[in-house]
């Protein structure tokens, strides 16, 4: 189950769900329009939300799972702009 999927099953608060899931699918748009460097900070901005949210509306557990999804992904992405093939399933 990649990010998406697991923020979506978390039953967290609308607007939570919201902002995290748009921060996601702005890095897939980044991705699709071949823009790996703006795609890049999309998963650092996930993070600072989940970072600022952990312990309130989002379980420390919780956040620390997307956390691993989001840095598993960053790391795929610095393979594509190294020229690595990789994926970044994990959104």
């Amino acid at each position: 189950m990649g990010a998406i999927d697991t923020v979506g099953s978390l039953g967290l608060p609308k607007g939570i769900t919201t902002a995290l899931v748009s921060k996601l699918d702005k890095a897939l748009l980044d991705l699709a329009f071949g823009d790996l460097e703006n795609a890049l900070g999309k998963p650092g901005a996930f993070i600072h939300h989940l970072e600022a949210q952990a312990g309130k509306k989002v379980t420390r557990e919780d956040a620390e799972i997307l956390i691993h999804h989001a840095e598993v992904a960053t790391d795929g992405l610095h393979g594509e702009l190294e020229g690595e093939r990789s994926t970044v399933a994990e959104w």
